[in-house]
């Protein structure tokens, strides 16, 4: 809302102070300067600072120009006066908010740069911190002003991030391995997309290299122990199966043997009724054991997989499981892919006998199924049971105990070997493992043993 003021003379414009600016304290200045201008002709617009009736004083902006007559004669002066003290107040926030975003942001130990899009679309750089002048040992300053597209060319994921984020309003991260083009460095960057206000964002980079190479290293070694706890696991079942063979070249061939005799002296026409009968019990001692061996022999490495391939072992699997926890085991085959070569066999066939024996000794399953299927380029294996289920999710959390270490043992051999464990299962609702392993064509396993 203005007021106006007319009939000023020029006398009254230098000799005293006009109402206009009656409580600045300028006001002489103010006056020096009003005069020399629009005695000149011309119009002189400014601020001052008003006093009102009531004492209060406002900031108020003004404007005095001539009044000419219609020969184009000054007669008189005019001013227009308006209350500015909320726009003033409004720029004094803002200011000493502008200040405090500037100090904040030259208070940033990681650089950070501010990017800000103009009315015709273009978004350039317009701030960088101190940190972002020490990255780039000064020479970021040529580039205030740079066009986005320009100054990230080669990398696109920048450009994206930023318009995205001052597009949507919401914060962005990513992780870039860049190349410094002041210095020539390549580094791993976090990068931090923050919309400040309308057309702003705000970029902060975080190196992380040394984040990165930890956990490259961390990477390589966790490659190491999964080839070292494979290379362990398949150290074991030679030495298994070496046991085995042991034992059935020779204490199950001496034990068939000594009960071939014992039967011969059973029928042996003079040996007594007596003698008959310690023969006859000593044969079925013979026969006990000969079963006992061949459990052993079996229980430590199946023939069976080496001999007939997988397929023929899991039905073995599944067989003995029965036996053993009295859990109906069905086996269903629908692979009619290429076999495995014997390590990965052994391995797989290692993982799935121990998720067997979990179910006959936890799960409290009336019923379990293995299926066995081949979806190119993967073989895949379900193990499903109907029994009391567990939380899936809390599986390989860092606090669970219960079962945790086992089902991380099992995933870490199936990653060694390029293939994945998923666990579906719930309280109360029984549960689904399923396996994946890339399936490489090696030839037959006769093939591969005796190569």
């Amino acid at each position: 809302m203005g007021e106006n003021f007319f009939g000023y003379t020029l006398d009254e414009l230098k000799g005293k102070t006009p109402g206009i600016f009656n409580a600045e304290p300028l006001a002489e200045q103010i006056q020096k300067k009003l005069y020399k201008i629009v005695s000149s002709g011309k119009t002189y617009l400014g601020e001052s600072l008003n006093k009102r009736k009531d004492g209060s004083t406002f900031y108020c902006e003004y404007k005095v120009m001539p009044l000419r007559d219609s020969n184009g004669t000054i007669y008189a002066y005019s001013s227009v006066q308006s209350d500015i003290s909320l726009r003033r107040h409004n720029e004094e926030v803002l200011r000493k908010s502008e200040d405090t975003f500037r100090h904040t942001f030259e208070a940033i130990p990681d650089p950070a740069y501010v990017w800000t899009r103009r009315e015709d679309g273009h978004v350039l750089l317009s701030m960088y911190n101190q940190a972002a002048m020490q990255i780039t040992k000064g020479k970021i300053k040529n580039f205030l002003g740079a066009e986005v597209e320009k100054f990230f060319a080669n990398y696109p994921n920048f450009m994206e991030k930023i318009k995205l984020a001052m597009d949507k309003g919401k914060r962005q991260f990513s992780e870039v391995f860049y190349k410094y083009q002041f210095t020539g460095e390549s580094r791993w960057l976090q990068a931090d997309y923050v919309k400040t206000a309308e057309n702003n964002v705000l970029v902060i980079t975080k190196d992380i290299t040394e984040r990165k190479q930890a956990e490259a290293k961390l990477l390589a070694y966790q490659e190491q122990l999964r080839a070292l706890t494979s290379e362990m696991i398949l150290i074991e079942e030679r030495e298994r199966r070496r046991i085995a063979s042991e034992l059935h070249d020779q204490i199950g061939q001496n034990l068939a043997l000594c009960k071939l005799k014992v039967a011969a002296l059973e029928k042996n026409p003079a040996a007594d009724e007596a003698m008959k009968g310690e023969m006859a019990t000593i044969r079925r001692l013979l026969e006990c054991s000969i079963q006992d061996a061949r459990s052993l022999i079996f229980d430590l490495s199946p023939p069976i997989l080496y001999e007939l391939g997988l397929k023929a072992a899991l039905e073995w699997l599944a067989e003995r499981i029965q036996e053993q926890y009295h859990v109906p085991v069905e086996f269903e085959s629908r692979s009619g892919g290429p076999e495995l070569d014997n390590d990965r066999q052994v391995i797989l066939f290692q993982v799935i006998r121990e998720l067997l024996v979990n179910v006959g000794k936890h799960a409290q399953a009336s019923q379990a199924k293995v299926i066995l299927s081949y979806e190119k380029p993967f073989l895949k294996i379900q193990v499903n049971d109907d029994g009391v289920g567990f939380d899936a999710s809390q599986v390989f959390a860092p606090k669970e105990k219960s079962g945790g270490y086992g089902f991380f043992s099992m995933r870490e051999r199936l990653n060694y070997l390029g293939g994945s464990l998923e666990i579906k299962s719930k309280p109360g609702k029984g549960s689904q493992i399923i396996l994946t392993l890339p399936q490489k064509v090696t030839g037959s396993v006769r093939k591969k043993e005796n190569s």
